[in-house]
């Protein structure tokens, strides 16, 4: 599919990929202990909002310049 422009491939270097597989686990733990802070409804609320600001920036990222 190199055609559709949102789809990207990166490769890490060595010291990238070492990096990335110290630092994602604690990313994740922290994203997973950070949400359950929140209640139900902040959750709820928290993604309704992440789902409409992606809308908006997608318009704004795939616009023609």
């Amino acid at each position: 599919m190199e055609s559709d422009r949102r789809t990207k491939s990166v490769q890490f270097t060595e010291v990238g990929k070492a990096y990335s597989e110290k630092i994602i686990p604690k990313i994740k733990n922290a994203e997973r202990k950070a949400m359950s802070d929140l209640s139900e409804e902040q959750r709820v609320a928290l993604l309704e909002t992440t789902k409409l600001f992606m809308k908006h920036f997608q318009k704004y990222i795939y616009a023609e310049e």
